[in-house]
């Protein structure tokens, strides 16, 4: 009875030597700053070490690859930091903290490469233990807007391409384009491309092209790519951001003067005023007798401009003095904007309504 209770307590003692060993308590752990790391930019993690470990040298591991080994000791009433591999140019490894309960290392990263994006722990050399793991991830650290023409042709139909490049970075990317108007009014665009990424020695550039079609309204809209990384919740977004500059109209043509029953004696002079609204470009009038299909290039004002905020309206006067065979003829007012290759004119016309003498009116005279 005796060897048996000898044998269930030497099993006792075992299970608990082993379930220690295999369970053993958190004692190292490892913690970044809160800002980001940034490739070619010095970066820290910090080991905090305690219970049994702190006595026993640490190392800081890359994955597998062991980068420095360390130990804080007491020599002679003197604290001493033991680094027993020498320091790189790639790496600094120190003693930052000796307290009674609580031994706090520092590994620093020099110069943030590819080959850092990836698991760093540190380990308790004797005991074999290891922290928690952190995953570096960095960038994207900017963004760069290219294709934004100047003076681009927005009639609707034509397609702006901005095409949105993130620098290096290590991890898969998320790119939101954003337009806000001239009344702070934001809203998010859909109409964009592929992403596409292209292999570096620094890790990876990603792009993105963003296609849409303007109108006049849009100029002066600030478009915004904000890129941030995937792997990174909070990740604070890098941005790049545009202002679009536009040509645009003639949207409207009209034209002022026409009088009912105009008196054409061959001396009264009829003024009409043709006028173009929201535009931005430099614009060209023609006058025209459409029922004669002949220009009409004499006693024609020069362009009159108006600022009217988001454009300009430009306006032209056209003097006539009709003769009694005209009536009925069609007065026709093109505009173009000159700044837009191959622009279609915008049109406008009114009908001459006359009276002349004799008059038309039958008074059974034989």
């Amino acid at each position: 009875m005796a060897v048996s209770r000898r044998l269930l307590l030497i099993c006792v003692v075992c299970c608990s030597l082993h379930c220690s060993a295999e369970f053993p308590e958190q004692v190292l752990h490892l913690s970044k700053p809160d800002s980001y790391p940034h490739y070619g930019q010095p970066y820290s993690l910090e080991c905090n070490v305690t219970s049994y470990a702190r006595y026993q040298s640490i190392t800081f591991k890359r994955n597998t690859e062991e980068i420095c080994q360390i130990y804080i000791d007491v020599i002679n009433n003197k604290t001493v930091c033991l680094n027993n591999q020498n320091d790189t140019a790639d790496y600094q490894c120190s003693c930052v903290g000796f307290y009674d309960n609580e031994r706090i290392y520092n590994v620093r990263i020099t110069s943030v490469k590819l080959v850092d994006a990836t698991k760093w722990t540190c380990v308790s050399v004797h005991y074999f233990q290891h922290s928690n793991a952190i995953f570096l991830n960095y960038g994207p650290d900017s963004a760069t807007i290219t294709g934004n023409q100047l003076q681009f042709p927005a009639d609707g139909a034509n397609t702006l391409r901005l095409n949105c490049t993130t620098s290096v970075t290590n991890s898969h990317v998320i790119f939101t384009w954003i337009s806000i108007n001239s009344t702070s009014k934001a809203r998010t665009l859909t109409t964009t491309g592929a992403l596409v990424s292209h292999s570096t020695s620094a890790g990876f550039t990603y792009s993105q092209e963003l296609m849409i079609a303007l109108r006049w309204y849009q100029d002066a809209d600030n478009i915004i790519c904000s890129v941030r990384n995937k792997n990174v919740s909070s990740f604070i977004p890098v941005t790049s951001s545009v202002n679009l500059d536009l040509l645009y109209g003639p949207e409207k043509v009209t034209i002022t003067g026409s009088q009912p029953h105009f008196i054409a004696d061959g001396v009264n002079t009829l003024t009409l005023i043709c006028k173009t609204s929201i535009t931005k470009g430099l614009v060209a009038f023609e006058w025209i007798n459409a029922t004669s299909t002949e220009q009409i290039t004499t006693n024609v004002g020069s362009i009159e401009t108006q600022n009217v905020g988001r454009g300009f309206t430009f306006s032209q006067s056209m003097q006539i003095t009709p003769a009694w065979y005209q009536d009925e003829d069609v007065i026709k007012c093109e505009v173009t904007n000159t700044n837009i290759s191959g622009s279609n004119p915008l049109t406008n016309s009114v009908t001459l309504d006359l009276i002349y003498l004799p008059l038309k009116h039958n008074f059974g005279i034989s």
